[in-house]
C-alpha cells in the first residue's frame, strides 16, 4: 500500500504525531527530518573542520599574521645591515694601495712604535 493511501486512511481526529504525516513534495516528515538532520550534521562537521584548521596549526590565519610581522621586522633589519655593509665597503676601498697616502701610513706606523725596514726611530723624552 502506497504511503499516501496509508496516510489518507488515517482518522483525521486521531492525535497521532508519527512519521506518516506529509510535508510538501510528498516526503514524510520523519524521512525528510532524518535526511535534513543528517545533512546538517555533515555540514556542521565539515564547516567545523575547516574553521578549526583556519584558526589552529602551522598554516592558520593567526600564524600567517605573525609571519608577516616577522618578515617586515627582518626586512628592516636587512636594510640596516646593507647600509652598514656599504659603509664598510667604502672604508675598505680607502685601504687599497692606490688610494693610501704614504706619508699618513708612515706616521701611523710611527705612532704604533713600528718602523719600515731600514728605518731608525729616535725617541725624545719630551
Amino acid at each position: 500500500m502506497p504511503l499516501r493511501d496509508e496516510v489518507a486512511s488515517l482518522n483525521p481526529h486521531e492525535s497521532r504525531l508519527d512519521f506518516k504525516l506529509f510535508l510538501a513534495g510528498g516526503l514524510a516528515i520523519g524521512e525528510f527530518m532524518w535526511k535534513s538532520v543528517g545533512l546538517m550534521a555533515f555540514l556542521l562537521v565539515f564547516l567545523g573542520y575547516w574553521v578549526y584548521h583556519l584558526t589552529n596549526g602551522p598554516r592558520s590565519i593567526f600564524v600567517r599574521g605573525q609571519i608577516i610581522q616577522e618578515r617586515a621586522h627582518l626586512s628592516a633589519e636587512i636594510e640596516g645591515l646593507q647600509i652598514k655593509s656599504r659603509a664598510l665597503r667604502q672604508k675598505i676601498a680607502g685601504l687599497r694601495l692606490e688610494t693610501l697616502d704614504e706619508d699618513l701610513l708612515v706616521e701611523r706606523l710611527h705612532a704604533m712604535s713600528l718602523t719600515l725596514p731600514g728605518e731608525i726611530l729616535l725617541y725624545s723624552e719630551n
